[in-house]
């Protein structure tokens, strides 16, 4: 396989699965769906390859009280 497409396929299923990330979820939710962040210190840190039909390519998402307050989307092109 050719690693450039591994990443664009890792980086669209991972654009897709912050769609499931929703305000009101627990820690444990958003690490059964995108897996264990790249930082976590204060807000959750995860980076993705980009892929051509979605530009994002990480996310930050803030807990309060135990549980998502803030989902941002990382975009960069």
């Amino acid at each position: 396989t050719i690693p450039g497409v591994i990443a664009a396929a890792a980086g669209k299923e991972c654009g897709a699965a912050l769609a499931h990330v929703q305000v009101g979820d627990t820690p444990a939710a958003v690490t059964a769906t995108l897996g264990a962040p790249d930082r976590s210190p204060g807000c959750w840190l995860f980076r993705w390859p980009t892929d051509r039909n979605d530009p994002s390519d990480g996310a930050r998402i803030c807990f309060a009280a135990g549980r998502v307050a803030r989902v941002q989307i990382a975009v960069h092109g």
